[in-house]
């Protein structure tokens, strides 16, 4: 049967990856083993056709093929639909149903808690760059520049003082 659960092998065939089909035991996945009533099924890509293939081994004879797609143009096999059987002109139309793992949400949790962090920085970063500026510019207000006129003995003048009220 075709049916059933599929999952990326560790290698590549032909530099592409290959899904070959699985089962849960008690504790742990194990591809099935091959027997008379229960086969093992790999989908793969083959390069020299560009067809998706389901079959028990892999083979380039396309003769020997279980099933395959016309659908090329997709990276992964997950959008065939209608698979075709090798010198007949029957399909066989099948639906998929990916199945996100406990894994990959335990993998965004900590991605929302890193990204969560990554704000409260980029925050606290942002109001000490702004309090060092104010910091800053408070520092050279309190500083202002005195121009001293010296014209008699003793005398001094203030920048800014009205020529009025200058005293000689």
């Amino acid at each position: 049967s075709f049916s059933g659960k599929y999952v990326m092998g560790d290698d590549y065939h032909k530099d592409r990856p290959y899904y070959y089909q699985y089962t849960a035991t008690a504790d742990t996945e194990r591809r099935r083993l091959s027997s008379d009533n229960d086969t093992v099924y790999f989908i793969w890509f083959d390069e020299t056709y560009r067809y998706w293939v389901i079959n028990h081994y892999f083979t380039t004879n396309y003769e020997e093929w279980s099933l395959f797609c016309l659908d090329w143009k997709s990276y992964e096999p997950w959008n065939c639909v209608t698979w075709h059987i090798p010198n007949s002109m029957d399909t066989v139309t099948m639906s998929t149903t990916p199945k996100i793992s406990d894994a990959s949400t335990t993998n965004s949790e900590e991605d929302r808690h890193w990204l969560t962090w990554l704000i409260i920085g980029i925050c606290v970063m942002s109001c000490c760059v702004g309090c060092m500026m104010l910091y800053k510019k408070r520092k050279n207000s309190k500083k202002q520049e005195y121009d001293f006129d010296h014209r008699g003995s003793h005398s001094a003048v203030h920048l800014g003082t009205p020529p009025e009220d200058k005293v000689d």
